[in-house]
């Protein structure tokens, strides 16, 4: 009588090696892309042979995160191609897809809202969610409810709300409403986009109301500046404990919001020399990062209106150390860097004031007609502004950034000698760019 050993070791001769699915076989659910966006195209099916094939699994598990991270930062799709390595890399791989989602499109709502509540395992890998469209159905906005109430680890959110809390009148506005009466236990960061708000919109401030206590950035861009007429303002006295960056109007830092000495980093949507002297006063003795936008007006580029001196600046923000003008030129403005809300040209004083450090400038300008800079005039401009800051302030100033829409980042610092240095560069200084919390 044969031995079970025996019986076990032909049975294993003769059996075929398992073809093991992939996860694109797996699943029919729409795929996101490298990027963190959803990919409308259908899933296609590949031999599993093909996606298995010469997989090193003695690599550390640590080494193939780093590799599926640089995959999704670098190229769009490959992320995507990496999971249908080896079924043993399925999970590490999905942790990296599915941290940070960015959604365009009303479709692209939808689909993930469906694709998400087939696998709620898969929800819980959501940290960070953009939702960037402006939601103009009502079917989108009951998804996009139903999509943050089955993601419970959510840390951060951003929210294109325009288009929600400015219906069309045969709206049902419950979904819109149910859209932020969720509440997330880990959320860390929130931000809105879009047109400015309604003044009668309480849908946000009573979203940040509920999450106060927790919130580290908060970016309201597009929240209208507080009107005074009005008896009840809708963030009137939100206490925010924890945060440490901050985008907004400036009257909300004094008028509205109640903040600590945690604020690091604030930027501001509208510049006045009166907003800089109450926001001192405020947030002065211990901001690091400053960003002001400076919009689109006449008086900005008149020559007889200056702004503050980089000695002022540093003398009511003793612990400063980034400081970024986002400029927005208008027809008839000059393309190259303004007197306001800072004045570059002015004379430094004879002796510095004591400073915690110098400071690291950037300017991003945009312009609403877009201006041929490919022969390299502006860059020429910009040089020469830089360099004349630089020497003239290099008692506070340690270098300057500048670039113009989304083009690359040009740096100009001066050396020891006092020679001035240019180099291109891609800023990843953990600033605020373009007014958008990063």
């Amino acid at each position: 009588m044969p031995s079970c050993i025996g019986i076990w070791r032909r049975s294993k001769r003769d059996t075929k090696p398992l073809n093991l699915p992939t996860l694109v076989e797996l699943t029919q659910t729409p795929q996101l892309s490298a990027a963190g966006e959803l990919n409308e195209e259908k899933a296609t099916r590949v031999p599993s042979s093909e996606s298995t094939s010469e997989v090193d699994l003695r690599l550390p598990i640590e080494l193939w995160r780093s590799v599926f991270e640089y995959a999704r930062a670098e190229h769009r799709h490959t992320l995507a191609q990496l999971l249908r390595l080896h079924p043993a890399l399925l999970s590490t791989a999905e942790d990296v897809l599915y941290h940070t989602i960015t959604l365009r499109t009303d479709t692209s709502v939808v689909m993930l809202s469906k694709s998400i509540s087939c696998s709620l395992g898969r929800a819980k890998l959501i940290r960070e969610l953009h939702v960037l469209t402006r939601i103009a159905t009502t079917y989108a906005a009951l998804s996009l409810a139903c999509l943050l109430r089955i993601t419970p680890e959510l840390d951060y959110l951003t929210l294109g709300i325009a288009g929600v809390w400015r219906p069309y009148r045969s709206w049902d506005m419950a979904p819109c409403v149910d859209i932020l009466a969720v509440r997330f236990p880990h959320l860390r960061g929130f931000a809105t986009s879009g047109p400015p708000l309604p003044s009668t919109e309480r849908g946000i401030p009573h979203f940040v109301r509920r999450h106060s206590a927790i919130l580290q950035e908060l970016n309201l861009r597009n929240a209208r500046a507080p009107d005074m007429k009005r008896s009840a303002e809708p963030y009137d006295r939100i206490f925010l404990p924890e945060l440490r960056v901050l985008a907004c109007h400036p009257r909300m830092i004094w008028e509205q919001l109640r903040v600590t000495e945690r604020l690091r980093s604030v930027c501001l949507t509208e510049v006045r020399p009166d907003y800089l002297l109450h926001l001192s006063g405020v947030v002065g003795s211990h901001l690091v990062s400053l960003c002001l936008r400076s919009p689109v007006c006449q008086w900005a580029d008149d020559p007889q209106e200056m702004g503050w001196t980089i000695a002022t600046l540093v003398e009511r923000f003793p612990r400063l150390k980034h400081l970024q003008i986002d400029r927005q030129m208008g027809a008839g403005s000059s393309v190259g860097v303004s007197n306001y809300p800072i004045d570059w040209q002015a004379e430094p004083p004879e002796s510095p004031g004591k400073t915690a450090g110098r400071l690291t400038v950037v300017w991003v300008h945009k312009s609403r007609e877009p201006l041929d800079v490919s022969t390299g005039w502006w860059t020429s401009l910009m040089d020469e502004s830089a360099s004349r800051a630089l020497v003239n302030w290099s008692a506070y100033l340690e270098r300057i950034l500048y670039r113009y829409a989304d083009g690359p980042f040009v740096s100009v610092s001066c050396d020891n000698k006092g020679q001035v240095a240019h180099a291109e560069l891609v800023y990843g200084g953990g600033f605020l760019e373009d007014g958008d919390l990063i």
